[in-house]
């Protein structure tokens, strides 16, 4: 289990920020990182103000590990990673570092996640699954889900979860991240809020309707039929958890993925009712209201309206920003190019079909682009450890021993 560093400062005033330090910790454990790690910041400066004195190694890693976290659920990727390479040098022991720089990395899981919390390793591995490198960035989610579970986290176990399953619908995993969404399921349904039992539901029908456009796409109508009642029954279910008249995008989702489900089932006029009943809401993001025009257009051409099909597409392309709908994106180029192959004239199915590739270019730029920096920044990290001691022999200047914690010279 990964504890908090036990105090053991009796420096006069050093108490008041060893219990905000702790209290934290606490926090994050029972899954309010982010409310555990701004508490922290104002509970230490005001320490600080008060006449605390100035922060020591301890205190200042396990401050690091809480902020760096919430940097990196912040998508401040480089910023975080720092922060998180700073307490890890802390926190790691001389035998752990040697474990890592002997496997290349200080960051490569489980040599690192033995001495990081589990809310801290999710937070990295979908941090790093942002930046293109998925497969690393499971790896410490699976870290996270397992020290989670051990430990009797439930909330951090519930987060981990829904991150795995993310990070595996990433890399087209998606029978092993529909396991992980409908574990994250059951532990939401025990004490989560409704709104994020909503919120999984939605993750988990979108996964079931992904996997049944693989099914349908080699010609597997039987399994494509079964993932669609899958989907169907989770977006039900979402519907029932979603609170009526919430800002939440959690009902008109629900509706688009039943919709979604109807059409795959051959049921064209409910998946038109539900269509019509997210209608036009304003208070619609622009996510979500572009995944219900690509749904909506879908219908039009299970109706045989080619043109209108055509025309809702093209909105919803309007709508997205090529420079960051890209998954969206790619869908709706991909059901354009579809209709134009078979209602459509070979001119415009090549045009289309460019307008593909160039996303597909883009996308791929994109993610190069991503797992470099990933690489980078983690390098740098690793350069900037590099002189701390191997020999398990070595007692580290850095961490002193219970009650000898020495002001920080960072």
């Amino acid at each position: 289990m990964v504890a908090a560093p036990a105090p053991g400062d009796d420096r006069p005033g050093a108490g008041e920020v060893d219990q905000a330090l702790l209290g934290a910790w606490q926090r994050a454990d029972n899954g309010a990182v982010l409310d555990a790690a701004r508490q922290a910041r104002l509970a230490v400066t005001a320490a600080l103000v008060a006449g605390a004195p100035a922060l020591s190694d301890r205190q200042r890693a396990m401050l690091d590990m809480l902020e760096g976290t919430l940097l990196l659920m912040h998508a401040e990727h480089a910023a975080g990673l720092a922060r998180l390479g700073r307490a890890l040098a802390w926190f790691s022991p001389p035998e752990t570092l040697a474990a890592g720089a002997a496997a290349g990395s200080r960051w490569l899981p489980p040599v690192a996640s033995r001495t990081t919390p589990p809310w801290a390793c999710s937070a990295l591995g979908l941090a790093l699954g942002a930046l293109g490198d998925a497969a690393r960035g499971l790896a410490w989610v699976a870290c996270a889900a397992e020290g989670a579970a051990r430990q009797g986290l439930a909330r951090v176990s519930l987060q981990a979860q829904s991150d795995q399953g993310h990070l595996l619908s990433l890399l087209d995993q998606h029978l092993p991240a529909i396991q992980a969404l409908q574990k994250a399921v059951s532990l939401a349904s025990k004490s989560a809020p409704r709104q994020t039992q909503a919120e999984l539901l939605n993750q988990l029908a979108a996964t079931w309707l992904a996997w049944a456009h693989d099914r349908q796409a080699r010609r597997l109508h039987d399994a494509e039929q079964g993932a669609a009642r899958h989907a169907l029954a989770c977006a039900n279910r979402a519907l029932d958890a979603a609170q009526t008249g919430s800002v939440s995008q959690a009902r008109p989702q629900a509706l688009c993925h039943r919709a979604e489900a109807w059409l795959l089932l051959g049921h064209t006029d409910k998946a038109a009712a539900d269509l019509l009943a997210i209608g036009t809401d304003p208070g619609l993001l622009a996510a979500t209201r572009i995944e219900c025009g690509r749904v909506q257009a879908l219908a039009q051409w299970h109706q045989h309206q080619a043109e209108a099909a055509r025309s809702l597409i093209d909105q919803a392309l309007a709508q997205s920003r090529a420079d960051a709908d890209l998954p969206a994106r790619g869908r709706l180029l991909a059901l354009r190019l579809a209709l134009e192959y078979r209602d459509g004239t070979p001119a415009s199915a090549a045009w289309w079909r460019l307008q593909r590739q160039a996303h597909d270019e883009l996308l791929f730029k994109r993610r190069l682009a991503a797992a470099e920096l990933s690489s980078r920044l983690l390098g740098a990290l690793d350069l900037a450890t590099s002189g701390l001691p191997h020999d398990p022999a070595v007692q580290r200047p850095d961490r002193p021993g219970p009650g000898a914690d020495g002001p920080s010279s960072a």
